[in-house]
């Protein structure tokens, strides 16, 4: 069973976290995507605080090498895996217990990839990469932390569902820490929750009324090569308050916000998929401004 314990943890945007914990899910809402996704960093030994420390069964994950293999991450932002063939990169990541064929099969057909084990990592759609790592996180073998950025981010209900029970069955024993901006996620993610603000400051166990936004806006920024069909078909989803758009050059990004920001992910890939548009990247918006004005150009 991993040990857990983060001690006047400060590294930017973080400021002062302390956080304990043995077996169980540990949901931090974050008010903004940088504290939260510097947290997974940390979490996952790609980063070192710049004061404070951070031990897993009393080893720093940035100073431990053996240890990271026993930590199961899903970072904010993905990149893909190298190589020619999926099946190849993943055997060259993965954990030696883990690199074999039978292994590796389990691993491609948890994430819903068997048939794409022959393409190229880099042919993934953003949202498969991020299954990928999710089911490599959920395979780590006798994992001592998970830790995952937006773990039920996907428009798939099965998948979700399926996410969920491996994360209930993985808390029995292991700390697993989820880090998410979405209150209904919280909700179905259970386990103690704490609420981490935009300047980095971690408060909790505190009650899901708490951190409930219900008139927050919040969502993402897509990148792609067609901003102005993408965010006409996005301007039609019931669940997409706000949206606005910019292009420049060969840049495209488009800004799509709303009060549940798991419903806007869905409306995104339903968009996407209507319009077949080609998407570079998906990152976490910031909330819009009672300043601003719907529907007003970003500047």
């Amino acid at each position: 069973m991993g040990q857990l314990e983060l001690s006047n943890v400060w590294c930017t945007p973080l400021q002062g976290v302390s956080l304990r914990a043995s077996a169980g899910c540990l949901v931090i809402v974050c008010e903004s995507e940088p504290p939260g996704a510097m947290l997974i960093n940390l979490l996952a030994g790609l980063k070192r605080p710049t004061r404070g420390a951070i031990r897993v069964d009393g080893q720093s994950p940035h100073q431990a090498p053996a240890l990271r293999s026993h930590l199961g991450t899903l970072l904010a932002n993905e990149e893909p895996l190298a190589g020619v063939r999926l099946d190849e990169a993943l055997r060259r990541v993965l954990a030696p217990e883990l690199a074999t064929d039978v292994a590796i099969s389990a691993v491609l057909a948890t994430a819903d990839l068997l048939e794409n084990r022959s393409e190229p990592p880099t042919l993934l759609s953003y949202e498969q990469r991020r299954k990928l790592a999710l089911s490599i996180a959920l395979a780590t073998p006798s994992a001592k932390l998970l830790a995952l950025f937006e773990p039920l981010m996907f428009s798939e209900p099965a998948f979700r569902e399926q996410v969920l029970a491996s994360l209930v069955e993985l808390a029995e024993s292991t700390p697993v820490v989820c880090v998410t901006a979405s209150t209904r996620d919280a909700t179905a993610l259970g386990g103690t929750l704490y609420f981490l603000s935009s300047l980095g400051v971690l408060r909790g166990p505190v009650p899901v009324d708490e951190v409930r936004e219900p008139q927050a806006k919040a969502g993402f920024l897509v990148e792609c090569d067609d901003p102005a069909r993408l965010a006409q078909a996005l301007s039609t989803q019931p669940a997409v308050s706000d949206v606005r758009w910019l292009e420049e050059h060969t840049l495209g990004i488009v800004e799509a916000l709303g009060p549940d920001i798991f419903a806007v992910s869905q409306a995104i890939a339903s968009a996407v998929l209507d319009t077949g548009s080609n998407v570079r990247a998906v990152r976490s918006a910031r909330k819009l401004r009672d300043t601003e004005q719907p529907g007003a150009p970003r500047p």
